[in-house]
């Protein structure tokens, strides 16, 4: 139970902020906007990147032990989540958001995070 507890804290946490920042974000007038090419008929608030920002704020900052790791990979987190809704509002060019993407990538190399996976077929380390 004590692994499920961040989990479940993170998801309370994001599922709360989406319900408190979706009338405000409809108000605001930050909605998608229907287009044929997608398949949603109605606007849409993009309330759902910033919810998701907040249960993994929760989940990190009440469950990990705050370190330079854990601020490097949260601000690393938070970059890709700004860029992302920068792009929400308005687009940006795919050049702009793979340099932002490989910036943030080099924020965790540099910050001493990496996956150790061992991958048999390609034999990543």
């Amino acid at each position: 139970m004590r692994t499920l507890l961040p989990f479940l804290c993170a998801y309370g946490a994001s599922a709360g902020a989406a319900l408190l920042l979706r009338p405000l974000f409809e108000r605001l007038g930050l909605t998608s906007t229907v287009r044929f090419d997608r398949w949603g008929s109605r606007a849409v608030a993009l309330a759902g990147g910033p919810a998701v920002v907040v249960g993994v704020l929760a989940g990190v900052l009440l469950f990990a032990p705050l370190s330079q790791r854990s601020l490097v990979f949260l601000g690393a987190f938070v970059f890709v989540a700004l860029v992302g809704f920068r792009d929400d509002l308005r687009p940006l060019p795919p050049a702009a958001k793979i340099v932002a993407q490989v910036a943030a990538g080099a924020l965790l190399v540099v910050g001493g995070i990496y996956v150790d996976v061992y991958f048999p077929l390609l034999g990543v380390p």
